[in-house]
This record gives structure tokens, sequence and C-alpha cells, in this order.
């Protein structure tokens, strides 16, 4: 009987679960098997828990829209077992007075594409970025965890806006309609490349980037006012056909990123072009690659288009925050 007071073999309970343990009266389901598993598992969460120093810390950044018309939900207990699945500590400095960092869902306008929604948006993500520029200088945050789920132009829009100073991780939700989200291991890698889809007559005002990742890009959908005249280019993966799981590891998103820069270097060649037009099939992982390659202080202006709900071509959307 003694070794009932022994550390090993005690549990925490509240009143009800004591009585119904105690009086077996569902031991077929809290058997002491079940009850030892339990225990285990629920100590091996604390100990690593508490086992993760500041040091470890990632500062959250939420990022949740309406997307084509369904406002999204982004619990915190998935960040929190995502952050902690990779041995670090969530921080949520940001965190607004309502549930997230960023919540753009009370901003009307997502579903049709309005420019008063753009707007909202990069109005808030610009007024958070500067408080996390004021929490990095003063040493508060120095590693930065992204979770975003919204439309794929204000993704890029948070790419351009993002400190490059801050090591940053962007994390995707799983598929297959649960709410993990994180990188499933171990993951592949994959390699991208870019190639012209048509010339132009050597001295085009504006380029055209189709990327190819998530999904293919027909050519025929992209509006004929931004391939007309202009220097059309792809990038897409390298010995595979573009696919929604095609990205899941970063560093894959890292390989999209050195051909994406690859190709921004082949475009600043061209002093004639005053415009480049972005036309994504991206996941989101990858759309923040995308803005956080571009300079809008030294590029020309950057106008992204999308695609909405059942419409049959791309339209524009925004031009990106210079």
């Amino acid at each position: 009987m003694a070794e009932r007071n022994e550390a090993e073999n005690l549990m925490l309970l509240c009143y009800d679960q004591h009585h119904v343990i105690d009086a077996k009266s569902l031991w077929e389901v809290y058997s002491a098997e079940r009850l030892r598993d339990i225990k285990r598992r629920h100590e091996y969460r604390i100990k690593r828990l508490t086992s993760l120093a500041q040091k470890d810390s990632a500062t959250v950044l939420r990022v949740v829209d309406t997307i084509h018309g369904s406002p999204v939900q982004l619990a915190q207990s998935a960040v929190n077992e995502a952050l902690v699945e990779m041995g670090r500590f969530p921080s949520y400095v940001l965190q607004r007075t309502d549930e997230y960092e960023v919540d753009l869902r009370r901003f009307p306008g997502e579903k049709e594409s309005s420019a008063e929604h753009w707007s909202a948006a990069v109005a808030l993500i610009r007024n958070q970025l500067q408080l996390l520029s004021a929490l990095v200088t003063d040493g508060s945050v120095t590693d930065l965890a992204i979770f975003p789920l919204a439309r794929i132009p204000i993704l890029i829009t948070l790419g351009v806006m993002l400190d490059d100073t801050i090591p940053t991780t962007v994390y995707p939700k799983r598929r297959g309609g649960t709410e993990a989200w994180g990188w499933p291991a171990p993951g592949t890698e994959r390699s991208f490349e870019w190639r012209v889809l048509s010339e132009d007559d050597g001295e085009p005002e504006q380029v055209t980037v189709v990327f190819s990742v998530s999904g293919s890009v027909e050519i025929d959908r992209v509006p004929g006012e931004i391939t007309a005249g202009a220097r059309v280019y792809e990038i897409s993966p390298v010995g595979v056909t573009p696919n929604f799981d095609l990205v899941d590891s970063p560093r894959t998103v890292d390989m999209f990123a050195l051909c994406w820069r690859s190709l921004i270097a082949e475009i600043e060649t061209i002093p004639s072009v005053t415009r480049i037009n972005l036309v994504p099939a991206v996941p989101t992982t990858v759309a923040v690659a995308i803005g956080r390659s571009i300079n809008t202080s030294v590029h020309p202006p950057v106008l992204v288009y999308d695609r909405s709900g059942l419409a049959s071509s791309y339209f524009f959307t925004m031009e990106l925050p210079r």
C-alpha cells in the first residue's frame, strides 16, 4: 500500500474523475495501463515545455482573412503544437486585442477583391510590422514564426514588408482536413527553373512572371494586356507536374527562392522594363518567399494578379507597396 504514495503512482484529478476511477465504474475505459499511459504522455509534454529556454522562443505572427468569402480559423493550440514539435517556445507579444496578430476578416470586400480590402490589409500589416521592428530593435524578438492563412496577394505583400534581418520561418497548414500546422517529416527537396514563354521586340516595357507551383497556370487565362508585347516567363518545378503537395519542406521553399532571385537578376538586365506583373499559382509559404525577394524601392512597380472562386481568368488585385 505504501506504493500508492510514490510519485510514479500519483495522478492529480478533479473530484468527479477521482470518483469514477476509484469506484472502477469505467474500468474498461480507464484501466491501470490506460491511466499509466495518460500519465506518461502528460509528463512528457510538461517536461518538453519546461525544458525550452527563453532563447528557444519564436514570436508568433498569424495572418488570417476570409478566403473566397469564408472566414478562416487558426487555433492557438495548433500553433503551440507546431512550434513545440520544432523545439520552440511560442511568444505572443504581437497579439492584438482580438484573437490574432493580423486579423483581416473584419474588412469587407475580400470576396469581390475590392481595392479597399487590399489597402486595409496593407495598412494593418504595416502597423504590426512597425511594432515588430521596435521589438527586434530592443532585443525582445529574435526569431519570427509566421502562420499565414490569407489570399496570395496579401501574403506576397507580407513578404515584401518583412524585415530581412530577423530569422523567419513560415509554417504551412497541413493538408487532409486536420487543424495541424508545420512541415511533415522528412519532406522532399525540389528544384525549380525559369524559362521564357513568349518573346518580345527586345525592349519590352513590361515583364510578366507566371508561377506554376501548386498548379499549372494556363497562359490563355492570363489577361491579354499583360502578355501582348511583354516578355513572359514561367517558374515551375523541375521534372514534376505542379501540384498542391509539391512544397513539403523548407528546403524546397529555399530552392524556389533561389530560382526566383535568379530570374529577378535576369529581369534587372532589361532597362526598358517599367512594370512587372506576377501571376501566381503557389502555396502560402511560397507566396511569402516571392515577396521577400522583391525590393520595391529598387524594382519597377510590381502588380499582382489572382483568381477568385470560379473566375475563369486571372485579374488585377493590387500593386505591391513601396
